[in-house]
């Protein structure tokens, strides 16, 4: 087998391992119903049901009585609301670190590829990619902005994190009325969580840059391609 043809087949092994870890990031939609199970939780504990709040909850009957026991419900829903959404994300990170680092692989295997085909036939995960995603920029043309990382600073994580700071509030002022040592151990859980995934957060976010560390290696492994010869 030619050399150009084992990098073609590696080249689809590891495109279609990204797209696993693609669709994974998907399914994170799915995770939404361990909230879901919380709120039923919370409402089984207060003695109703989804199907009691649609009956009966906003009838002239039933309003007093859901309004009076909501902050109960909402309490119950808020304490394990931080430690569920934090360990989602986790989630989310290590497939983006997979995802960067076998796009790292392939913009390598594609750079070979070229190489030994004395062409630019293959241009996404080694040229457009790091521009795109990373900030990368051609030349004197300006740097593209980033959407995705654009929308999650401005939308998607202050919205995240202000639920988060609402239902540490209110879940451990409840667990601090009852028993303080429980609400210390409640408190540094949640600290702790919040602290690493800002830290690891952080170190993605260095991962993804066009000049991280993971385009230094590529750079290392490029140089070596003079060593491969030229197809025939």
């Amino acid at each position: 087998m030619k050399h150009i043809d084992i990098l073609l087949k590696e080249y689809g092994n590891l495109f279609q391992e990204k797209l696993i870890h693609k669709q994974s990031i998907r399914k994170l939609k799915g995770y939404i119903s361990y909230l879901t199970s919380i709120l039923s939780l919370s409402l089984t504990f207060m003695g109703m049901s989804t199907t009691d709040i649609f009956k009966t909850g906003f009838s002239n009957n039933g309003m007093p009585y859901f309004i009076s026991h909501f902050s109960d419900i909402f309490i119950l829903i808020s304490i394990p609301f931080t430690p569920i959404v934090l360990l989602v994300a986790s989630f989310a990170i290590n497939d983006l670190f997979q995802i960067y680092v076998i796009g790292t692989q392939i913009g390598n295997v594609e750079q070979k590829i070229n190489t030994l085909a004395n062409s630019n036939l293959l241009l996404w995960e080694h040229h457009v990619c790091p521009v795109v995603y990373g900030g990368g920029q051609i030349d004197r043309l300006k740097p593209i902005k980033n959407i995705i990382i654009l929308n999650d600073a401005y939308i998607f994580f202050p919205f995240v994190y202000g639920l988060i700071v609402v239902t540490l509030f209110f879940g451990g002022r409840y667990i601090a009325l009852n028993n303080m040592g429980i609400y210390a151990l409640y408190a540094f859980i949640n600290l702790y969580f919040l602290g690493a995934f800002l830290l690891i957060g952080k170190e993605l976010l260095n991962v993804v840059k066009a000049d991280s560390s993971l385009s230094d290696i590529m750079y290392v492994l490029n140089s070596a391609l003079q060593r491969y010869p030229k197809a025939k």
